[in-house]
């Protein structure tokens, strides 16, 4: 079963890798994804560079906002503790 992005709203996504490229001169990222509700799945979202101008080492979690089903931000969230 394929996961649709939403038209509107956001998805809170362990990222699990950055995958840089361009096109045309411009910059984009590949961001490879798991949503909690679907642990163990992957997916890719693409996204321009300057919603993300400096990306964390991987792996993060992040807040991934959408309009029109395209990314518009991306907002990196604190890591939970460690578990002893």
């Amino acid at each position: 079963m394929s996961v649709s992005l939403p038209m509107t709203g956001s998805w809170t996504v362990l990222v699990h890798r950055i995958n840089p490229y361009s096109i045309h001169g411009d910059s984009y990222y590949e961001l490879v994804v798991e949503r909690p509700q679907d642990p163990g799945k992957l997916m890719g979202l693409r996204a321009s560079s300057h919603v993300l101008p400096q990306p964390p080492q991987v792996p993060f979690q992040a807040e991934i906002a959408f309009l029109m089903s395209q990314v518009t931000a991306v907002r990196v969230l604190p890591s939970p503790p460690a578990s002893p």
